[in-house]
């Protein structure tokens, strides 16, 4: 299955007051790959009946879009670490997110995506992407992604406790994402297929995402210190400079935490017997 990648000229987007605006993120690129042959319809079908995909996945950079830089590339021999996106075809920022999930047109289908995975018949992540490895890793960060857009709508300044409409990113998370410290309990429970028991575990975010997320927010906090530029959320230089030193102090002790639970995981794995 093949999908038209040519540039197009700047798309334009009709808001709620049937004004013409431009779309400076050229979102128009994902509803014309998401509407060519129906494939959007034809590839959430899919997923809520548990049927395999379309292949190859090149279907999945407009379904359940993901960023540059966040490991999610093809890694195998001979793959040359091939994107399965276009060229230029990524989100570029959490701010396109954010765009993404404003659209008129992408913003419900997007949830409508993930909530076909809540209602597929399978369990666990593996079998709802056809057990292709990189394709689950895709999701993992097209879902963080979409939870951070969701979780902060304007800026890192805002945080919004999730509507009901945005509340899926979360669950998609939590139903196929669950963290455990190690993968032999987490085999374990797909083993025996059971949902119910894996809905007392908490779903994480795609750690690779969220490094690559908090560093471009790391560097707009660096240039709002050395610029004293502002930010969307119009608050007063003093304020925002308290505010990003509490951001910057909270992404470096998550990425502390994360590096002591390697350690941990590490450990652990040492102590078992051959």
């Amino acid at each position: 299955m093949s999908f038209s990648t040519a540039n197009v000229t700047p798309a334009i987007v009709f808001t709620t007051d049937n004004d013409l605006t431009p779309d400076p993120f050229n979102l128009n690129r994902f509803v014309k790959a998401q509407d060519e042959n129906g494939t959007f319809a034809r590839v959430l079908a899919t997923i809520r009946e548990g049927r395999r995909k379309p292949q190859p996945a090149t279907w999945i950079w407009f379904v359940f879009p993901q960023m540059n830089k966040c490991l999610t590339r093809d890694r195998r021999p001979g793959r040359r670490h091939k994107d399965v996106w276009p060229r230029g075809q990524a989100l570029t920022s959490l701010d396109e997110a954010r765009a993404f999930l404003r659209h008129p047109i992408l913003g419900p289908r997007i949830r409508e995506a993930a909530q076909a995975l809540l209602d597929s018949p399978f369990s666990d992540k593996f079998s709802v992407m056809d057990n292709m490895l990189y394709d689950v890793e895709r999701l993992h960060s097209s879902m963080t992604i979409f939870r951070q857009a969701a979780r902060y709508p304007s800026c890192i300044h805002q945080t919004r406790h999730h509507l009901r409409e945005n509340y899926v990113f979360r669950r998609v998370l939590d139903r196929y994402f669950v963290d455990f410290l190690n993968s032999e309990d987490e085999d374990e429970l797909l083993d025996q297929n059971n949902a119910e028991l894996m809905k007392q575990y908490r779903g994480k975010r795609h750690i690779p995402t969220m490094y690559r997320l908090d560093a471009i927010e790391l560097e707009a906090i660096e240039l709002r210190m050395a610029k004293g530029e502002g930010c969307v959320c119009r608050r007063s230089k003093e304020e925002l400079e308290l505010l990003d030193k509490g951001s910057k102090r909270k992404i470096m002790t998550y990425r502390q935490f994360r590096e002591e639970r390697k350690i941990r995981a590490t450990a652990v794995l040492d102590s078992l017997p051959i």
